[in-house]
């Protein structure tokens, strides 16, 4: 399932457009799906910064709009995400969650957080984001960038194997940043960990 909100680096084309079966726009990520040509098939927010003209358009197209006020609890892409779990997906592909305010950025990685049941990746052209809550293995490429922050207070007996700097049963706590900026050394890497939660940034190629 794809959902586009209105930050930065939002890049992707048509064809990956259309691999979506069911695509979300989140208030000014309706101007995505103009650029492409792709009407979604839901559109949802306080539509507090999409076009006007861009909402009467995809009303007359016969998208689904689901307009909120403006004076809510949650983020427009909260609601999204609520209105892409109705559908039970397999995983949410989310693009152009962050951008200029550092507040909603912050906040979307809460909502990975939040929904943790969920298969939730924040995507934009370089990176992708998702919460990791038990040990994995992952394919990658020598030189990929991968990142790791504790999304609880300690992930326990944290090992990072196949990475430039590699790390063995460590106790990673949330104040602790020196996992940023690893490098994958191999086509295969792995996480390790005996509890606890991790954001993890993977460099796209």
């Amino acid at each position: 399932m794809l959902l586009i909100a209105g930050g930065d680096s939002v890049n992707i084309g048509v064809e990956e457009c259309n691999k979506y079966a069911l695509k979300i726009a989140v208030d000014a990520g309706a101007e995505v799906f103009k650029k492409l040509g792709i009407v979604p098939d839901i559109l949802v927010g306080d539509m507090d910064s999409i076009d006007h003209e861009t909402l009467e358009f995809f009303r007359k197209k016969g998208c689904l709009v689901c307009e909120y006020s403006r004076e809510k609890d949650e983020l427009d892409l909260e609601l999204a995400i609520l209105e892409a779990l109705k559908a039970n997906p397999v995983e949410i592909h989310v693009y152009g969650s962050w951008g200029s305010r550092p507040d909603q950025t912050l906040a979307a990685y809460r909502l990975l957080k939040r929904y943790s049941d969920h298969s939730i990746l924040l995507m934009n052209r370089d990176w992708e984001v998702f919460l990791l809550a038990s040990s994995s293995s992952f394919n990658a490429f020598p030189g990929q960038i991968w990142s790791f922050l504790a999304a609880c207070d300690v992930v326990r007996g944290l090992s990072l194997k196949g990475f430039k700097y590699p790390l063995n049963s460590y106790d990673l706590h949330f104040h602790e940043t020196f996992t940023l900026s690893n490098e994958a050394m191999n086509n295969k890497v792995e996480v390790i960990f005996e509890s606890g939660e991790l954001f993890v940034f993977k460099e796209r190629r």
